[in-house]
């Protein structure tokens, strides 16, 4: 039996996906209207389903979907109520950071760790920036399991954690679950810093890799899509309404 397809975005150079993260990062946090966050966030929905990550998308669109529809009709209305206005930006916020949130789990997902290192030491990124972004990325998949070992514990009890019970009950619902996933995050972030400097992060010299980076065309036209799709996301911000 053959060895599956990758596919296009697996496919990618590190670098060109580090590069991706900085764009829509940026995209995030400078865009100042709805119809741009909207449109960053339908961009890196697509790159989900190019990347394989249907499931992904399908259970983020069950979160996102209600929050465009309330923060585009309180913005229609005319109700100034403190409960509206605290609603309508957490709604805004979790529109504003959740497209590069998603692609960082794209990124983590299916690229591998030392490629990663590997595309930040090309970029001449300094150390001190490298160490802790490689604990930070190695982090996120950790912080998955003991969430879900935290979700089956909640299940247990009757109190399992889901979007339904999140737009019933929010307030509980957040502390049930973030409390204790603070706690295991701690140690978490703890013992991947021991193991990276076990593993030598700091090591000054030169190393050598088991799959070195090559630059494709591919990964041209994938960078020159990128920096239009970014250009065309600064129109739409500052020349459409």
């Amino acid at each position: 039996m053959s060895a599956p397809v990758p596919n296009a975005y697996a496919a990618q150079d590190a670098r060109l996906k580090l590069l991706q993260l900085v764009v829509v990062g940026l995209g995030a946090f400078l865009t100042r209207t709805i119809t741009a966050q909207i449109l960053l966030m339908e961009m890196v929905l697509v790159l989900g389903l190019v990347a394989g990550q249907r499931q992904t998308v399908a259970r983020f669109l069950w979160l996102a979907v209600p929050l465009v529809l309330f923060v585009t009709f309180a913005r229609a209305g005319t109700s100034v109520s403190m409960l509206g206005l605290v609603g309508r930006f957490f709604a805004f916020a979790v529109l504003k950071f959740s497209s590069p949130v998603l692609l960082l789990l794209y990124l983590v997902r299916l690229e591998d760790l030392s490629a990663i290192i590997q595309a930040l030491e090309r970029l001449r990124v300094p150390r001190q920036v490298t160490l802790p972004l490689a604990v930070a990325i190695r982090f996120v998949p950790s912080l998955q399991y003991e969430y879900a070992s935290i979700r089956d514990a909640m299940r247990l009890r009757g109190v399992a954690p889901s979007i339904r019970r999140f737009y019933a009950y929010p307030a509980q619902t957040l502390e049930l679950t973030v409390i204790p996933l603070l706690m295991r995050a701690v140690r978490i972030s703890e013992e991947l810093s021991i193991s990276a400097l076990t593993r030598g992060m700091e090591f000054e010299g030169a190393k050598s890799w088991y799959r070195p980076l090559v630059w494709a065309p591919r990964d041209s036209l994938g960078l020159g899509l990128t920096l239009l799709a970014g250009a065309f996301l600064f129109l739409v911000d500052h020349f459409v309404v």
